[in-house]
C-alpha cells in the first residue's frame, strides 16, 4: 500500500516529534529554523497544537503538554531510533567509560543531539540536547557530509558559514574536504579539539538501508581520548552496526540524511 504523506499532518507531527526529543521549551523563530519552515506557518502549527492541548507555553517557549512528557512519548523516525539506540548506547558508555551522543541531521545541515548517556567519570564530556551544532567542525556533522554526494557536499561549504569555534578548527574548504573523504574511506570520524577545546571524539554511521541516518559518537576529554583512541573507535563503529541492524530487522525505513533545499 502506498503512503500518501498530507503536508499539514506531517508538518504537525514534525513539531511534535522535535518538541518530544527535548528537555526543555523550544520558541516559535527555533522550530521554523529547525524544520526549514516559514515562522508564520511555524505559528499557526503551534497555536493549532496548544489549542488542542498537546502543546504548552512555558517561559522558556514551547513544551509537550505535561501528560505526555511524563510517558516519554516520542514519534516517528525518532522514536524508532532511540529505541533502537538506547541499550547500545548504554553498553557503549559501560565499555569506554566515555559519553555517547546520537545526533540526526536537520534540514540545513545542522546537527540536532537527540540522545545522550553520561559517563559516571567525574571528569567527563557532557553537553544539553538543546543546541544545534555546526556540521563542519563535528565528528557526527562530518559523518552525516560524508554520506552526502559530491554535488551536495560542495553546496554546503558554498552556503555556510565556516567559522573558528576553537584555535583549532578547520576552516579551509580544502582541509574538510580531506577530513569528510577520509571519513568516507574509514567509515567514522575523530576530531580533536574543533568544538569544545579539550574535547575530543570519534563517530560513525547508522544506516537506514543505505541512507545515513544518524550518527553516533564517544566524546571524551582530549587527555583521555587519545591514549584509548583504537578502544574507543571500534566500539564506536561496531555499536554504529549493531543499531543499524536493530533498525534493519525492526523493518524501520527512516528518511535519513535530508537533502538540501
Amino acid at each position: 500500500m502506498r503512503t500518501v504523506s498530507v503536508k499539514s499532518a506531517a508538518r504537525i507531527l514534525d513539531v511534535l516529534e522535535l518538541m518530544a526529543t527535548l528537555q526543555q521549551g523550544i520558541r516559535v523563530n527555533e522550530i521554523a529554523r529547525q524544520l526549514g519552515i516559514p515562522r508564520s506557518s511555524a505559528s499557526a502549527l503551534v497555536s493549532t497544537l496548544e489549542g488542542r492541548g498537546y502543546i504548552q507555553a512555558a517561559a522558556d517557549g514551547y513544551r509537550l503538554a505535561e501528560c505526555y512528557r511524563d510517558v516519554g512519548w516520542v514519534g516517528g523516525a525518532s522514536a524508532t531510533l532511540l529505541r533502537a539506540s538506547q541499550p547500545v548506547m548504554n553498553r557503549l558508555v559501560a565499555a569506554t567509560g566515555e559519553s555517547a551522543f546520537l545526533g540526526v541531521p536537520t534540514s540545513n545541515l545542522s546537527i540536532q543531539y537527540i540522545a545522550k548517556k553520561v559517563s559516571d567519570n567525574p571528569l567527563r564530556y557532557d553537553v544539553g540536547l538543546e543546541f544545534l551544532r555546526p556540521a563542519y567542525c563535528t565528528s557526527i556533522g562530518q559523518v552525516i557530509l560524508s554520506s552526502l554526494s559530491d554535488t551536495e557536499f560542495e553546496r554546503y561549504l558554498e552556503t555556510h558559514d565556516l567559522a573558528a569555534i576553537t584555535p583549532r578548527t578547520a576552516t579551509d574548504r580544502q582541509a574538510i574536504r580531506k577530513a569528510v573523504e577520509l571519513g568516507r574511506k574509514q567509515g567514522y570520524v575523530t576530531i580533536a579539539d574543533s568544538n569544545v577545546l579539550g574535547a575530543s571524539g570519534v563517530a560513525a554511521p547508522i544506516l537506514s538501508g543505505d541512507r545515513v541516518l544518524a550518527g553516533l559518537a564517544v566524546i571524551a576529554p582530549s587527555q583521555r581520548f587519545d591514549p584509548a583512541r583504537e578502544q574507543i573507535i571500534q566500539a564506536v563503529v561496531a555499536s554504529a552496526r549493531e543499531i543499524s541492524e536493530a533498525l534493519l530487522h525492526r523493518g524501520a525505513t527512516p528518511e535519513g540524511v535530508p537533502a538540501q533545499q
